[in-house]
Parts: C-alpha cells; structure tokens; sequence
C-alpha cells in the first residue's frame, strides 16, 4: 500500500532537503513538499546575515515538490510566512495524510483546518520549545491556544528531541500520539567531509589565519543579538588569561561592527573572522576546529551541533539551546552553562579546553550520537508515525 504523503512548507530549507530526498526513496511513501515561495531555492537577501545568500547545496532535488500559487488579493511579500496559497486546500484534498512544521504561517493553518474537515491524518512536526516564551502575555496565551486547538486534531506529534516533547505534552498531546523524528543534517555528507579533510587541518588552519599549536573555540552563526557572540568573546578574552587559544567567528551580521571594535578596542588576541560561508565551506571551518560553542540566548534546537559532531567536536552551549538537552552530556560531550553568565561561560569552555585526551574522549564521545541524529532516523520517525496514523 502507498500512501501520499503532503508535506507543506514555507520555503525551501537546506537542513530539510536531505530529510525529503530520503523519504521519497522509501517504498510505500508517494511523497509531494507544497512549498509557500521559492525563497531559499533561488538567491535572495538575508537581512540577519546582512547579503544576499544563495546556498551551494542542492534543495529541489530528489523529490517531488511544488510552489504553490499565490492568492492574487494578497500583495506579494519576501517570506512565505505571510502568504497566503489557498491553493493548498486542493492538494490537502488529494493526500492520505499532511504534515507541517509550524502553525504560524496562513497557508500551514489552512492545510490543517482542510486536513480536519476531510478526516484526513495531520501530522506536526516542529522545533519549538518551552524554552523561553517569546512574547508578551496575550501574544502567549493567543499562541497556547492555537496550539492546544492543533494538537487535538492532530493525528501524531513528530518530537525532535527533549525540550521539544515537553512542549508538545504541556500543550496537549497524549504520549500515545507521539514519535521520535530527531532534527538532522545530511550526516552523511558531513561524515564524509570530516574523513576527507581530517590529513589537512594544519592547511586548514592555515587558510583561517589559525596557528597550529593553540586549540581554537569554533562560533558559527549569524552575527546578532540572540546568538550572543559579544558574551563568547568576552569569555574567550578571560580565558586567555589561564589557557591560550583561538577564536574562530564564522558567519555575518549586524554585531559585526561591535565585534571587530571590541577586539581593537581590548586588544583580544588570535580573534578570526571568516564572514558567512556556504554549506559546501562549512566542513572546512569544522574541521580547522576544537570545540563548537554555541552561546545563544535562544535557540529552539542548533542544527550547527549536528554539524559538529559529525566532526568529533565537543560543544559548549548555553542553557536556552533546545537541543543541548540531547546533545550536551556535561564532562561527556561538552559543557553547558547559564546563557546569560559570562562567568560560567569561561568556566565551561576551560574545562572542555584544559586537556587534549579529555577533549578527544568527550569528542568521541559525541561523534557516537550521529546516528541517533541522523536523517535516516529522522525519516524512521516520519514512517513509524504515517503507518500508525493511516492504519
């Protein structure tokens, strides 16, 4: 038996891609991904990263996907979270079952609410948390209202991981209905990379302004506010009075500036700026690497974790991380500590820092969780939950 599966999405995702060529290939799933725009197909300005960005990966190969006509009385606007594609209520009609990411775009809502109305399976998969709320009081119980309205009607609920589960259960959803579909990159690639590139990490560092000797702290994230890059070069000033080492910045944006004066200013040494680089990059920055920090202040997962990992980093990360709840073993993997503590901060990253063997062991350690986290566990969890809801 096939079952047509209707994926709806806002725009195209180079973390999802992999995630859809993976269960178009599986049989017994007819496979079509209704997108709201093109956006993140074509190339197009990230005003988080400040430039335009056209990701070097292919996202619209593999599977079966659509774009789906916007409604005419709606003027056109860049993010496929405010369009409206009515159009969707014609392939709902056509799927044995829906599933979304989010409820906060029109066109994802009005699948849902045509998804209802025909008694066909809805099936939510979302990253968000409880970690913390993100608006003011009426914005949140607005928000909890539509979620425990979503998560009734919902045929399975696809949790990525800890936080995430809390979530999906404090708004509702009976632990029956529940599936693990952890989030994922294209592990495969990336393990791949990591194995090739593993003889040339002194070049490497080299290509990044890196010496050799020092062990170097890996940022890669959009330079702004909520990924508090400020804090982590404040930590890695105060460390450098204990444990030398190196700060690698990957990414771009408007903190920038702030970031470049701070390091003139208190003459921070062995600070690296490398600007945004593509998907195919990526590798390279985490391979000239010795620990990932990932500082946010929120952060519903932080998919550049599964990056990490696939090359044997440990993690520092903040507690407003989602996914360190999963990722981050405190002295097994990495460390974690108060997002807003400079202090512990420091702390964290001298103790993932202070010894090569432990850093190699909590690496280690951390590669072995890639197949948990990988997009062949990710589609299980998608399977799994299809067969239960359309049985």
């Amino acid at each position: 038996m096939t079952t047509r599966l209707l994926v709806v999405q806002t725009h195209f995702i180079q973390y999802f891609a992999p995630l859809y060529r993976e269960l178009a290939r599986r049989p017994g799933i007819d496979l079509t991904v209704a997108y709201a725009t093109d956006l993140g197909r074509r190339e197009g300005f990230d005003a988080q990263f400040g430039q335009r960005v056209k990701w070097d990966v292919p996202l619209d190969e593999g599977y079966r996907w659509v774009v789906m006509p916007e409604h005419p009385g709606v003027q056109t606007v860049p993010s496929g979270w405010r369009r409206r594609n009515w159009s969707v209520r014609g392939l709902v009609a056509e799927a044995d079952a829906v599933l979304i990411s989010s409820f906060l775009s029109v066109t994802e809502q009005v699948a849902a609410w045509t998804a209802w109305r025909r008694g066909i399976p809805l099936l939510y998969r979302s990253e968000s948390t409880l970690l913390p709320p993100r608006g003011g009081a009426l914005r949140e119980a607005g928000r909890a209202l539509i979620l425990r309205k979503l998560l009734r009607g919902a045929s399975a609920g696809l949790y990525i991981g800890t936080k995430n589960r809390e979530q999906l259960e404090h708004w509702g959803m009976p632990p029956d209905r529940l599936h693990f579909s952890p989030y994922s990159i294209d592990d495969a690639l990336f393990t791949a990379r990591a194995a090739a590139l593993a003889a040339e990490r002194d070049r490497l560092r080299a290509s990044f302004d890196l010496e050799p000797g020092l062990p170097v702290i890996l940022f890669a994230a959009k330079l702004i506010p909520k990924k508090q890059p400020l804090l982590l070069l404040e930590a890695f000033a105060r460390l450098q009075e204990s444990l030398p080492s190196q700060l690698l910045l990957v990414g771009d944006g408007e903190l920038r500036p702030a970031v470049e004066r701070r390091v003139a200013e208190a003459r921070i040494p062995r600070v690296r700026l490398a600007g945004f680089l593509n998907q195919s990059r990526m590798p390279e920055a985490y391979a000239a690497a010795d620990v990932l920090a990932l500082p946010s202040s929120i952060e519903t997962w932080g998919l550049v974790m599964n990056e990490a990992i696939c090359f044997s980093l440990p993690i520092v990360a903040s507690d407003r991380v989602g996914g360190a709840y999963d990722l981050v073993r405190e002295g097994e993997t990495g460390a974690m500590f108060r997002y807003d503590d400079v202090g512990e901060l420091t702390a964290a990253l001298g103790r993932v820092l202070a010894s090569e063997a432990e850093r190699r062991r909590m690496g280690a350690a951390a590669r072995a969780l890639v197949d948990r986290y990988s997009i062949r566990a990710s589609a299980d969890g998608i399977s799994e939950a299809l067969a239960h809801a359309t049985q």
